[in-house]
């Protein structure tokens, strides 16, 4: 699945990772964490990775079923014994804008400056957003507020050479009815890479399966791959 990334979600700039309730973004997400704490010459950054909730808790059972599944299988991913992962993975709750913008500017830093960081996940930045922005006045209020979160996101990317992934939910196209990521012009133009997840929807095929597309980067062709959700988290379809 990395491959479509060029080997992982890239430093410096914004990843934004959209798609459907349920199809699998926050499984992406806690494997990433997971992985980019790995050693360098195994594919990680040998780096602690920091989760900013703005829809649900942290899902930590879900995270310790994971690292439980990775240890006891065989055919997954083993961690690495005298790596404590659960340690590594920084979590802060926000439940509006403004405590999103207190985070990403002061917390956030902080934690940068003294913790060696390789990963800053967003789940999700179209949540603090949900309440409605009636009026031309409301939402060029909102505009602003997106563009400096992620003027924000990007310096701190730049400066500690992080990758920032950010989910986003869906909503529908006014003229087809098409899924489309959320929060409109304002936020795709400050995106990086942009990542979309789809159930797969050929019937025959195993329905944990699910569709990585990769719609655009600055130096990478759109591609797509297949992966699949287990217990012991995320992982490649084999090919035939």
């Amino acid at each position: 699945m990395l491959l479509v990334l060029g080997g992982g979600v890239p430093v410096r700039g914004i990843t934004e990772l959209s798609g459907e309730s349920g199809v699998g973004k926050t499984q992406i997400c806690l494997q990433l964490s997971l992985t980019v704490q790995y050693p360098i010459d195994m594919g990680g950054l040998d780096s602690g990775a920091v989760y900013i909730c703005t829809e649900d808790r942290f899902p930590s059972t879900r995270l310790h079923q994971i690292l439980k599944e990775q240890s006891s299988n065989p055919q997954s991913r083993q961690p690495i014994p005298n790596l404590n992962f659960a340690d590594r993975i920084y979590i802060d709750h926000v439940a509006d804008v403004d405590s999103l913008k207190e985070c990403i500017a002061v917390r956030l830093p902080r934690l940068l400056s003294n913790l060696k960081i390789g990963l800053v996940v967003l789940d999700s930045v179209a949540a603090v957003f949900r309440c409605d922005y009636e009026g031309l006045a409301q939402s060029n209020r909102r505009a602003h507020q997106i563009r400096m979160i992620a003027i924000k996101l990007h310096s701190l990317a730049r400066t500690y050479n992080l990758a920032i992934l950010a989910v986003n939910q869906v909503t529908a196209n006014m003229d087809d009815g098409r899924s489309i990521p959320a929060l409109g012009l304002t936020w795709a133009n400050v995106v990086t890479t942009k990542l979309e997840v789809t159930a797969h929807r050929q019937p025959c095929l195993d329905s944990s399966w699910r569709e990585l597309n990769l719609i655009s980067a600055p130096d990478l062709p759109p591609a797509s791959a297949i992966f699949c959700i287990t217990s012991a988290g995320v992982s490649d379809v084999p090919q035939e």
